[in-house]
């Protein structure tokens, strides 16, 4: 683990590198993940006992400072996971996103709890995923009963509604198949 460092969300943010061993294949170098959170959170927790793990979507970044201030009213960090290959913790452009099982990701979201766990004394934990980070939650959670507290699916994405692409990302891994519309991230935003 790296860190903290300053964060571009502002003054009261830091964010620490998580290195990571799994690897599926897409990465062009060795992988990292991020973490996200105010600098008082070991604080926050201290009193509360719980943190908000937030794991974003496709192609979406941890910006949450609203939600995290919401969830501040109760004593609770809201903590940003950026995924490898992702967000803050992209090392090249070449590898954006490319994911070839999302199992690989367990690594991350396991060591983003532990985290939260032995470095803020975390009791419980609140898994919150958006779209395709709310598959992640549920498959991760599925995956490890009793590991977190509860877990919030924030329009998840749990199905694919278009026609089955599955063998194609076996034999063709990097083929683009379609693009997000820009104004998509900058409605997000």
């Amino acid at each position: 683990m790296f860190g903290p460092a300053p964060d571009y969300l502002g003054s009261s943010w830091q964010a620490r590198t998580l290195f990571l061993k799994d690897d599926d294949g897409g990465a062009t170098r060795p992988d990292v993940a991020v973490l996200v959170h105010e600098a008082d959170a070991k604080e926050r927790v201290s009193r509360s006992g719980t943190v908000a793990l937030y794991l974003p979507g496709f192609q979406d970044s941890f910006f949450h400072t609203e939600q995290a201030a919401g969830w501040a009213e109760y004593d609770i960090p809201l903590i940003g996971l950026e995924f490898r290959r992702s967000g803050r913790a992209l090392r090249s452009e070449a590898s954006r996103d490319d994911i070839r099982d999302l199992r690989v990701r367990n690594e991350e979201i396991s060591r983003a709890i532990d985290y939260t766990k032995q470095n803020l004394g975390a009791a419980h934990v609140i898994l919150i995923g958006h779209s395709t980070g709310g598959l992640q939650a549920a498959l991760w959670a599925s995956e490890n009963p009793g590991v977190v507290s509860s877990v919030i699916l924030n329009s998840p994405w749990l199905d694919h509604n278009g026609p089955s692409l599955d063998h194609v990302g076996k034999t063709a891994p990097r083929l683009v198949i379609s693009r997000l519309n820009p104004a998509y991230a900058r409605n997000l935003h």
